[in-house]
């Protein structure tokens, strides 16, 4: 890494099966030694980008807003625990271009957000009821 102040979780890649196209492996590890956040990889393993958010980010990924690429990833909030976050979106250059939760007052779940054509994101949420 280039910065010194970033400490992503190491990666070995111990094996490839078969043939394996180039590309980029996203993960965002939110356990263990290291910092947590979204986090690039190369086909050997090595850091092309890392953001530290402090708090665990999931589904980690690569998809297009108004037909330009842009990253997402959900991330918890402090106090965090399962639906305690925001959806984030930033774009080509790294930048924070979105930030924002359920609506309705709903929790944001970790596991989906896809970005529409109409530029609109659809993403999972529940609600909390308690039964007697």
């Amino acid at each position: 890494m280039s910065r010194p102040d970033l400490d992503p979780p190491a990666v070995t890649v111990l094996r490839r099966s078969g043939a394996v196209a180039p590309g980029r492996l996203f993960l965002a590890p939110s356990s263990g030694p290291g910092q947590h956040g979204p986090l690039i990889l190369d086909d050997a393993g090595q850091p092309l980008w890392f953001r530290p958010t402090g708090l665990p980010a999931m589904n980690f990924r690569a998809q297009t807003l108004h037909g330009k690429p842009v990253l997402t990833w959900w991330q918890a909030l402090p106090g965090g625990g399962l639906g305690r976050g925001v959806h984030v979106v930033a774009d080509a250059s790294y930048r924070e271009i979105a930030r924002f939760p359920a609506g309705n007052g709903r929790r944001s779940d970790l596991h989906e957000l896809l970005l529409t054509e109409r530029g609109t994101a659809l993403i999972t949420s529940f609600e909390v009821r308690k039964r007697w």
